[in-house]
């Protein structure tokens, strides 16, 4: 629930729709930065041949540690951990930021993850605007920039991209939500 932490792995009570777009919007924001750490850690390889720096170490699981939402009266903050564990044993926590603005049929998500063994630290700004409603999606177009720890800046959009109006999770903990997009994701069914 918003404010609170989900210590207990506990599914909140039938949120609203505002409650599920911003819920699941962190959960599998969070998701999709973690999806992307074995991509990363594979560029990170073949980077690594030419810097000699360390390569990603690529996660077989993630634990949410973490999680806490806070209401503002602009939008949303959440603040979550996730335990990342690797092939060999290893572990790292992953801290993650994001912040969401609403002004209107417009909307900013700002997203940031640090630097660990596991994944390149970044910090993307999302602006998007609502766009119109198809039975459970809502096509919205987005642009985004990322800037990640090196100082590279990766800017998409803007583009066209579907928000799902209906929580497809419904009485999943915040742990089981993440677990199941994880799955979804690498089937093919987020893209």
């Amino acid at each position: 629930m918003a404010g609170q932490e989900d210590k207990k792995g506990q599914a909140p009570e039938a949120p609203d729709r505002r409650s599920f777009l911003q819920d699941s919007g962190t959960a599998l924001a969070a998701a999709i930065v973690l999806a992307a750490a074995p991509a990363a850690a594979a560029k990170s390889t073949q980077d690594n041949k030419n810097e000699g720096s360390q390569p990603l170490i690529k996660a077989t699981s993630y634990k949410v540690e973490k999680w806490n939402i806070t209401e503002r009266p602009d939008g949303r903050e959440a603040i979550a951990t996730f335990v990342a564990s690797g092939p060999g044993g290893e572990t790292a926590r992953i801290p993650l930021y994001a912040r969401w603005i609403y002004y209107g049929e417009k909307y900013s998500v700002i997203h940031h993850i640090p630097s660990t063994p596991f994944t390149r630290g970044v910090t993307v700004v999302v602006s998007g605007t609502k766009g119109v409603v198809d039975g459970d999606i809502r096509r919205d177009v987005v642009s985004a920039i990322a800037v990640e720890d090196d100082g590279g800046v990766h800017r998409e959009g803007p583009q066209e991209v579907k928000v799902r109006l209906k929580d497809p999770y419904t009485g999943l903990s915040v742990q089981e939500k993440v677990n199941q997009f994880m799955v979804d994701k690498a089937a093919g069914r987020w893209n």
